[in-house]
């Protein structure tokens, strides 16, 4: 099957400027003052790699900021194999195995390692980008009035309310999952749990996957 939107993104990486002219012409259109690009693919880019970015987007006349959202790595990991089994579906392709033999095979894998490996990503960040161009979020908070309104002010936009209840790109939990499954992934990723505990205190009270720690 073609698919137009893996064409356009392997344009983007074979020709770097038209990633950079791309948000040139959004950037010009009346009304609009911010525009941005995510993907937890970023969380794997080098040091090299964001200071290029930051580069050129400035060097376009953009005021380059960098938003990171962190979610429980245990939830993260199982979010990422049901979005990729919705996917596959919606494209009319087999999806094989149960969800948890998915999800047991994905965990320990590089491109779930690069994404949830958070203080990796953190640090190459902050090698890059002065401190108050950087904003770090937990994203079991994000849908709450109070996050809303701080997002809206470090953005400089009016709150949108109407946001916090609209779902996009959802993938909604069939059961509750594997317990020892999830006890083994949130072991492998002990690491990244207690690296955010020790920067960010609330990880702790927030997210579940504590639970399967002990010690």
């Amino acid at each position: 099957l073609f698919n137009i939107g893996e064409f356009k993104y392997a344009l983007l990486q074979k020709y770097p400027a038209l990633y950079f002219n791309y948000f040139k012409r959004v950037a010009a259109r009346p009304g609009v003052r911010i525009t941005g690009d995510i993907t937890p693919s970023y969380s794997g880019l080098s040091q090299a790699r964001l200071a290029y970015l930051k580069t050129e987007l400035e060097r376009r006349g953009f005021d380059a900021r960098a938003f990171f959202f962190m979610r429980d790595p245990v939830e993260r990991c199982w979010s990422a194999v049901r979005m990729a089994r919705r996917n596959r579906k919606d494209r009319g392709l087999l999806v094989e195995g149960t969800e948890s033999e998915e999800l047991r095979r994905y965990y320990p894998s590089r491109q779930a390692e690069f994404r949830t490996h958070y203080s990796t990503t953190l640090s190459r960040m902050e090698s890059v980008f002065a401190p108050e161009q950087i904003s770090v979020h937990v994203f079991e908070t994000l849908f709450t009035r109070a996050k809303l309104e701080e997002l809206s002010k470090l953005l400089d936009i009016e709150p949108r309310e109407s946001r916090l209840s609209a779902k996009t790109n959802t993938s909604p939990k069939k059961d509750d999952g594997d317990e020892a499954l999830k006890a083994e992934i949130a072991e492998h990723y002990r690491d990244v749990y207690e690296d955010c505990r020790r920067r960010y205190p609330q990880t702790e009270e927030i997210w579940a996957g504590w639970k399967y720690l002990s010690g």
